[in-house]
C-alpha cells in the first residue's frame, strides 16, 4: 500500500515538474514589408545609357538595404522611338513581403539644333511637362527671370445691348467680343459727348490711353499699335471658338485650306514636315481708304494673292523690318531656311531663302524650314496680322517711311478698314466687306476714343459712351453684385525685373562680350542685387495675396513666372499647370502661402548683406542709424490705379519687411513712375535702372 501510494505521488509529482518545465508560447512578431524609392516620372532624351533602376533604392527592416535585390519585372522603353513608356520594379524580403513602383519614362529623339536652342516640338505632352517644370524651377530657385508679382484678373462690365458670343471665359479668345453682337443699334447710344449714333450701324465704343507708334505691321514693336493694326489686317489663318466654346480652332481664313506637307513624318499621332504648302483664296481684294489716290497704280492692284505675300516677304528682309527679324512671330524665330542669312547679308538671292511659290502654282505659298513644323506650327505662324502682306504699289507709292502714317497710308486685307485717326482724340473703323470671313463679324465698326485713367474709363462707361470698361479697384465691391460684371484672367504674370550685374567690371565685361545689346554704359550697378540671398530674399519676402486681393482687389497672386492660363501645348490646349510636374511646382513654392515666407526672406537678406559687407561694398549701420541701401525702380503706370496701389505696396512690404538689425542695413525702394513705353527701352531693356 505504501508502495502505491510512494508510486501514484512520484507519478504525480512528474506531471507537475512536466508542467513546470513547458516553455511559454513563442511570440510572433509581424514581418515588416519593404520599401522600394525612386522618382516616378523621368525625361530620357535618346543618345545615353538608359538604366532602369538608377536612381532607385530599397530598404527592409529587418533585411536592411536590398538596393542590389530590385528586380526589373517589365520595361517596355525603346530609346529609339520617342514617347511615353512604363517600367515596372520589384523588390522582396526574407520573408517574401514585396514592393513595386511604377516609373513613367518619357523617351525624346535627340533634339535638333535651333538657332541657340533646342527643338522640343515632337516630344509628348507628359515629357514637355516634366522639362518644361525642371526649367522653370531652376529660374525661380535662382530669380534669374525676376521676381513674379501678380496676374491681372479685370472685373469687365459690358453694356445692356452687349450679347455676349461666350458667356463663360475661354483661355484664348475671352468671351468672344469679337464675334459678339448688340441687341440694339447705335441710335441708341451715346457716341461721344451727347451725340447718338446713326440708326442701322453698330459701332463697338471702346477707348484707348496711348496713340499707335506706327500702323504699318511691319514696323511697330508695342502691344498698342499691334491691337490697331490687327483690327485691318487679315491672317491666312485664325482663331475661332470651338463648337462648345470651350476651346479654339484655328481656321483657314484668306487662306483656302489647311497646310499641305511636302514629304511628311509621322511621329506620334503627328505629321511634320520641313516643307509646307498654303493655298489661297482667289477672290481675295485689297480694300483702300476713300482719300487713297491710286490712280497712278498698275492694273490688278487691288487683288491679294501669294504674290503679294512674297513681295512683302522679301521687301520686309532686304530692308530688316522688325517684325521679319524680331519679336518672336519673325522668320528668324520660325526657322525659315536661311532667312537668317539672307537679313545678315550671308546670303544674297532671295531664291535661295525658304520662301517661294510652290512649284507649278501661281496662288500657292511654299515655305520650307530648318526644322520639321506641324500644321499647327504653320497655321498659328500665319494666324492674325502675323506677317500679312502690305500693299506693293501703295508702299512705293508713299514710301517705306510713309506707309502706315494714316487711314489712306494702309490698304486692308482685314475684317475691318481704317477709317480716321486724329492723334490723342480717336480712330474708328468701319466693315470691309471684301473680307471673306465677314459675316462672322457682326459690328459695323469700332470707335476709339482716347480717354487717360482708368476712373476716366469708368466714368465714360456709365455715362453710356462705351460697350466696355474695366471696374475700378476702388469700386470693385461697389458692383460685386452686377450681372453686367465678367471676370477676366489674364495670362500675363507681371514680374519685377533685377539689374543683377552688381559691379560696373561685370557689366562692362558683359557689354564687351554682347555690344549688340545696346546697354547702358553710365548706370552703375548696386551690389547687393547680384548675390542670389537677396533676390530670393525679394521673392519670398512679398506677401502676394495682400497686394494683388486685399490692397488692388482686382488682381490675382502669382508666385510663378507662367500662369495657368499659359499653354504648354496649343495644339492641345494642355495648361502648363496641367501636367504632374506643372502642378507639382505650385506646391513646391508656396500653394496657400503664394511664395510669402517673411522670416524666410528676412535671413536670407542677412545672408545678403553679410556677403555685401564681407566683398566691401558697404559697411554695417548702427542700430541709431542704419546703412541705407536705395534701389532705383522703374515703372510706368499710364494712369492706371490699381498698378499704382501695387507698386506702392510693393515699397511699403519691402521697406518694412528688408532690415537687417544685425548688420542694420535696410532696403530703402524708389519709385520713378515714367511714360510708356520708355519703362522698357529706356530702362529695363539696356540695364539703366536696378528694379
Amino acid at each position: 500500500m505504501i508502495k502505491k501510494t510512494l508510486l501514484v505521488f512520484t507519478m504525480l509529482l512528474m506531471v507537475v515538474l512536466a508542467s513546470a518545465c513547458k516553455p511559454e508560447e513563442e511570440v510572433i512578431v509581424p514581418n515588416e514589408a519593404p520599401t522600394i524609392t525612386g522618382e516616378t516620372s523621368v525625361a530620357y532624351v535618346s543618345g545615353t545609357e538608359f538604366d532602369p533602376v538608377a536612381g532607385v533604392t530599397a530598404a527592409d527592416a529587418e533585411d536592411g538595404d536590398l538596393t542590389s535585390s530590385i528586380e526589373v519585372i517589365s520595361n517596355d522603353v525603346d530609346t529609339l522611338v520617342a514617347g511615353v513608356y512604363t517600367v515596372e520594379l520589384k523588390v522582396t524580403d526574407s520573408a517574401g513581403d514585396s514592393a513595386t513602383l511604377t516609373i513613367t519614362v518619357s523617351v525624346a529623339l535627340p533634339l535638333a539644333n535651333y538657332l541657340s536652342g533646342v527643338d522640343l516640338s515632337k516630344l509628348p505632352i507628359e515629357a514637355k511637362g516634366i522639362i518644361f517644370a525642371e526649367l522653370e524651377r531652376y529660374l525661380m530657385e535662382n530669380v534669374i527671370a525676376g521676381v513674379p508679382l501678380y496676374t491681372r484678373a479685370s472685373r469687365i462690365m459690358f453694356a445692356t445691348r452687349v450679347q455676349l458670343y461666350s458667356p463663360e471665359f475661354n483661355g484664348v479668345l475671352g468671351f468672344g467680343t469679337d464675334f459678339s453682337q448688340f441687341t440694339a443699334d447705335d441710335s441708341s447710344v451715346i457716341m461721344y459727348d451727347d451725340v447718338y449714333g446713326q440708326a442701322g450701324e453698330y459701332t463697338w465704343r471702346a477707348s484707348f490711353n496711348t496713340d499707335p507708334t506706327n500702323l504699318n505691321p511691319w514696323i511697330a514693336d508695342d502691344s498698342n499699335s499691334s491691337d490697331f493694326i490687327g483690327r485691318f489686317t487679315g491672317g491666312l489663318y485664325e482663331f475661332q471658338f470651338d463648337a462648345g466654346k470651350t476651346g479654339y480652332e484655328i481656321n483657314p481664313s484668306l487662306a483656302s485650306g489647311m497646310p499641305v506637307a511636302v514629304d511628311p513624318e509621322v511621329v506620334n499621332g503627328k505629321t511634320y514636315s520641313t516643307i509646307w504648302q498654303i493655298p489661297l483664296r482667289d477672290d481675295l481684294e485689297w480694300a483702300f481708304h476713300p482719300d487713297t489716290d491710286v490712280s497712278g497704280f498698275a492694273a490688278g492692284y487691288e487683288t491679294l494673292d501669294a504674290s503679294d505675300y512674297l513681295w512683302t516677304w522679301e521687301h520686309a528682309m532686304t530692308e530688316s523690318w522688325f517684325r521679319a527679324r524680331s519679336g518672336g512671330g519673325d522668320f528668324i524665330t520660325h526657322g525659315v531656311k536661311n532667312a537668317a542669312e539672307f537679313i545678315d547679308g550671308s546670303v544674297t538671292d532671295f531664291a535661295d531663302v525658304g520662301l517661294r511659290m510652290a512649284e507649278g502654282e501661281t496662288n500657292v505659298l511654299e515655305l520650307e524650314f530648318t526644322t520639321d513644323k506641324s500644321a499647327f506650327d504653320i497655321k498659328y505662324m500665319f494666324s492674325g496680322a502675323s506677317l500679312s502682306p502690305v500693299n506693293q504699289e501703295l508702299l512705293e507709292s508713299v514710301g517705306d517711311a510713309g506707309y502706315g502714317l494714316g487711314p489712306d497710308t494702309v490698304a486692308s486685307s482685314g475684317v475691318y478698314l481704317f477709317d480716321t485717326y486724329v492723334s490723342s482724340q480717336y480712330l474708328t473703323f468701319v466693315k470691309n466687306d471684301n473680307h471673306p470671313d465677314s459675316a462672322l463679324y457682326h459690328y459695323t465698326g469700332y470707335q476709339y476714343r482716347y480717354i487717360d485713367g482708368s476712373d476716366q474709363i469708368f466714368a465714360e462707361f456709365l455715362a453710356g459712351r462705351l460697350d466696355s470698361a474695366a471696374v475700378p479697384a476702388s469700386r470693385v465691391e461697389e458692383f460685386a453684385g452686377d450681372p453686367r460684371v465678367k471676370v477676366s484672367p489674364d495670362a500675363t504674370t507681371w514680374r519685377l525685373m533685377i539689374n543683377g550685374f552688381g559691379t560696373v567690371e561685370n557689366r562692362d565685361a558683359y557689354i564687351e562680350q554682347y555690344p549688340e545689346f545696346g546697354l547702358s554704359e553710365t548706370w552703375e550697378p548696386e551690389p547687393i542685387l547680384m548675390y542670389v540671398e537677396m533676390k530670393q530674399a525679394m521673392y519670398y519676402g512679398f506677401d502676394r495675396y495682400e497686394a494683388a486681393v486685399n490692397v488692388v482687389k482686382t488682381y490675382l497672386p502669382a508666385y510663378t513666372y507662367f500662369a495657368s492660363t499659359y499653354f504648354l501645348d496649343g495644339e492641345s490646349g494642355m495648361s502648363v499647370r496641367g501636367t504632374d510636374a506643372g502642378a507639382a511646382l505650385l506646391e513646391d513654392f508656396g500653394a496657400e502661402s503664394f511664395g510669402y515666407f517673411p522670416d524666410a526672406a528676412v535671413a536670407l537678406f542677412k545672408q545678403a548683406v553679410a556677403k555685401a559687407i564681407a566683398d566691401g561694398y558697404y559697411t554695417a549701420g548702427t542700430v541709431d542709424a542704419y546703412t541705407e541701401i536705395t534701389l532705383e525702380l522703374y515703372w510706368a503706370s499710364s494712369g492706371n490705379t490699381g498698378a499704382q496701389a501695387m507698386v506702392a505696396n510693393l515699397k511699403q512690404q519691402y521697406e518694412d519687411l528688408l532690415q537687417d538689425d544685425v548688420n542694420f542695413v535696410k532696403i530703402i525702394l524708389n519709385v520713378n513712375d515714367v511714360a510708356f513705353p520708355g519703362n522698357y527701352y529706356d530702362h529695363m531693356m539696356i540695364a539703366d535702372m536696378d528694379l
